[in-house]
């Protein structure tokens, strides 16, 4: 019985235990999002990500904020020092932006150890190199390969169907959809979100039947009539 009332559950209810249906995800955007606003999503039954950085070489300048950004976050939302989750996972994510040449050689070693420290719920990743495809599958594996009992969901960023499909098959379990309409970094390929999130929708139920692969949309709609 209890087996089923959890499999019963919004999934990404049971991905994110505390999180409210709809889910509304606070993005990684850099210098807007920090460890209060995060604490302040969560509390608020969302999601909130805080900003990971875009340098992974181990003299980093984004490494011990990193690590201070964490801390920070579980002191907020735990601030008697107590951590009520069974498993020690963070209840917030974290955000990269890959398109720097050392996040493919270098994630795993500087970057993997702290997140694996701190164990955050899930992952955000954008913009890899498009000159260095291999970039995403090898910060998708390291992640993934951490024998430490932290599985942190993967979100994937994108902005066309085909590289929905590239993610998919590399193993992201969320992909955000981001419309050429959204604020922010942009893609050159991209479809507006009216199309992109029923075109990726309908591209993971045919093609990947035996996977759970949410999509998020990101790109709001604004009328000033």
């Amino acid at each position: 019985m209890a087996a089923a009332a959890r499999s019963s559950r919004p999934r990404m209810q049971r991905w994110f235990p505390g999180t409210i249906q709809p889910l509304v995800v606070s993005a990684p955007m850099a210098d807007v999002t920090n460890p209060k606003l995060v604490s302040e999503v969560v509390r608020a039954g969302g999601l909130g990500f805080i900003q990971g950085g875009r340098a992974f070489k181990p003299d980093a300048p984004d490494l011990p904020k990193l690590e201070t950004q964490l801390k920070l976050s579980r002191d907020l939302l735990n601030p008697d020092g107590r951590d009520d989750s069974s498993d020690g996972i963070l209840p917030i994510g974290v955000g990269f932006v890959l398109f720097s040449d050392s996040a493919a050689s270098h994630f795993g070693e500087t970057t993997v150890p702290i997140l694996a420290r701190h164990r955050p719920a899930a992952v955000w990743l954008f913009a890899p190199d498009p000159e260095k495809p291999e970039t995403l599958g090898r910060v998708m594996e390291s992640l993934r390969g951490r024998d430490s009992g932290w599985k942190p969901k993967i979100v994937v960023q994108v902005g066309t169907v085909a590289a929905a499909r590239e993610a998919a098959t590399l193993g992201a379990d969320v992909i955000v959809a981001q419309g050429v309409d959204a604020g922010g970094h942009g893609f050159v390929k991209a479809g507006g979100i009216i199309s992109l999130v029923p075109e990726i929708k309908d591209m993971l139920r045919e093609e990947f039947t035996d996977r759970e692969i949410a999509v998020w949309a990101a790109g709001g709609i604004a009328d000033g009539r």
